[in-house]
């Protein structure tokens, strides 16, 4: 007869519950994330081309989630300064790219 250990049992419940409720959770943002990007978008292109401007940046989106998750694979090794190093350049590249304000 095997002995079942029933701490064992406990400690992979918990993970269990533990990846599900991250798993709702990231969805939850994901939405969220998403409703507070139309309205956005809506707001900040002028009225003559925001259909195209919300257009483009609602597809741009869905391409860019189905790349994400070719690219992950490669990168789940990697360290967990990368992400954080990535996104420094990107604000970082986003500041330089943007015009000066007018005075």
């Amino acid at each position: 007869m095997k002995r079942v250990d029933a701490w064992a049992t406990v400690a992979s419940v918990g993970y269990q519950t533990a990846t599900v409720v991250c798993a709702i959770l990231g969805k939850t943002l994901i939405c969220i994330t998403f409703s507070v990007l139309y309205v956005f978008a809506n707001e900040l292109f002028p009225t003559e081309i925001r259909n195209v401007g919300v257009g483009t940046a609602s597809m741009s989106a869905r391409l860019s989630s189905m790349a994400a998750s070719f690219a992950g694979g490669p990168l789940v090794g990697l360290s967990a300064a990368v992400p954080i190093l990535a996104s420094v350049y990107g604000v970082i590249r986003q500041e330089a790219a943007s015009p000066p304000p007018h005075p």
